[in-house]
């Protein structure tokens, strides 16, 4: 699974909005937080109906499900993430 990292998947909509494939260029550009927020959100909801279907059909008594990174929504006047920059956890954005 590669989501909820961008491109953001943009189910029902043809063709897709332009930010979805480079959201934080658009960030960058003065777009709408939460539209793109909203976009992440909608892909991490489609990894989670995913992996649901994916413990449905293992036969294990543990699983773990783990990510590489978090994005950045210009937190310290960063987007998406870099590289080697440690920074702290936080909830700035309720689910």
């Amino acid at each position: 699974y590669i989501q909820p990292h961008h491109p953001y998947i943009h189910r029902g909509q043809n063709p897709p909005e332009q930010w979805h494939n480079s959201p934080f260029e658009y960030l960058k550009a003065g777009g709408e937080l939460e539209k793109v927020w909203q976009g992440y959100l909608r892909n991490l909801d489609f990894v989670l109906d995913s992996i649901e279907t994916l413990l449905e059909n293992l036969d294990a008594e543990t699983t773990v499900i783990t990510a590489d990174h978090g994005e950045l929504f210009a937190e310290w006047g960063l987007y998406s993430y870099i590289v080697g920059i440690p920074l702290p956890i936080f909830e700035k954005f309720p689910a």
